[in-house]
């Protein structure tokens, strides 16, 4: 509390202030704010916006990198297929068709060769 304000004025300056409205306290005019005003909208609306452009690139791009990981762990097993099938028929594969797979495509649509 501030020391040159005696104990009684306090209460009664703190009800004036939150109670009262239109009332001069302090210099400053007290209303009854219902909602927000549309400078706290746009400023929600800004940093929301800052907020976005940051974390959507990182979003996109660890996308991307999920997608190079599953197109290699896919490369990797049609590796092994094709090495099972060249131990089980002594030659390598025409195409990919003889291991048992119909036209297999990456996560971007392309077809393997």
């Amino acid at each position: 509390m501030n020391r040159f304000l005696s104990n009684h004025i306090v209460p009664d300056i703190l009800y004036s202030a939150f109670q009262q409205t239109g009332k001069r306290c302090f210099g400053i005019y007290k209303q009854n704010l219902q909602g927000l005003t549309l400078v706290e909208v746009m400023i929600v609306i800004v940093i929301i916006g800052i907020l976005s452009s940051i974390a959507l690139p990182a979003y996109f791009n660890s996308r991307e990198k999920a997608k190079y990981a599953a197109t290699i762990s896919e490369i990797k097993i049609l590796e092994k297929m094709i090495i099972a099938y060249n131990i089980d028929h002594g030659s390598y594969p025409e195409n990919l068709n003889k291991l048992g797979i119909k036209k297999p495509k990456d996560l971007w649509g392309n077809p393997y060769q």
